[in-house]
């Protein structure tokens, strides 16, 4: 992919949708993605690597709750068609969790190698917001939600593994994102060509504005990804 539509890609990938201007103490934020854009962002470039497996999840915390709020959350979960341990509804597990007067509900969707293939061709991308519209509603407020992405991926060599994640890392700092880089990164050759990667790592790339940050931790020629969106909340 050549680097300016990754640097295009990595500026928008978030789709931030916060209001105008810099907002107040308190004010929430909504951001949103979808699926197909966050799986483009964390592996822009397939050619010479195999996507080995994937999960996406949506985590929602809301406070204060009570345990009432469990209550209703599970049964409304029931009816809704997600039943058994963990309660499933294909291809979604949903979980609910209650701890100290918090409520935690998680929306999790396993991808296989195949299903991210099919998400990357089809027409409609999966979104956070359509996500979400699977979560009971409780009498507790919501007060933060965000949308995380992993992927692991499988590269023809080492050498094929050391261009993809210097390319995905090195595409986002020029995109104005921020990372303090690992013992032994080297961002460009002296002639200008593709910099040098230790062969294991893991590295936090983050974007303040954008309110999301990725992972990425290597290990020779296979690579974790993880990719964290902050969809609600409130500053």
């Amino acid at each position: 992919m050549p680097r300016l539509a990754l640097t295009s890609l990595l500026l928008c990938a978030a789709a931030c949708k916060a209001p105008a201007g810099v907002p107040d103490a308190g004010t929430p934020i909504d951001r949103g993605t979808d699926l197909r854009s966050a799986i483009t962002t964390l592996f822009p470039e397939y050619r010479g690597a195999v996507l080995a497996a994937g999960r996406a999840q949506l985590t929602r915390t809301l406070s204060p709750a009570t345990e009432k709020d469990l209550v209703v959350g599970n049964a409304a979960a029931a009816q809704n068609g997600f039943i058994g341990l963990p309660p499933t509804r294909k291809p979604f597990a949903m979980e609910h969790h209650f701890d100290g007067g918090t409520l935690v509900q998680e929306l999790r969707l396993g991808l296989s190698p195949d299903e991210l293939g099919r998400i990357t061709a089809a027409p409609a991308a999966l979104t956070s917001e359509s996500m979400a519209h699977w979560f009971p509603k409780v009498a507790a407020p919501k007060t933060y939600e965000e949308f995380e992405l992993e992927l692991v991926w499988v590269a023809k060599d080492e050498a094929r593994a050391d261009f993809l994640v210097w390319q995905l890392v090195d595409g986002a700092l020029n995109a104005g994102w921020k990372a303090d880089l690992p013992t032994g990164w080297q961002r460009r050759r002296p002639d200008g060509g593709a910099g040098e990667v230790p062969r294991a790592f893991l590295v936090t790339v983050s974007n303040a504005d954008l309110g999301a940050r990725f992972e990425v931790e290597r290990k020779a020629e296979r690579a974790r990804l993880r990719y964290v969106l902050t969809t609600f909340e409130r500053r």
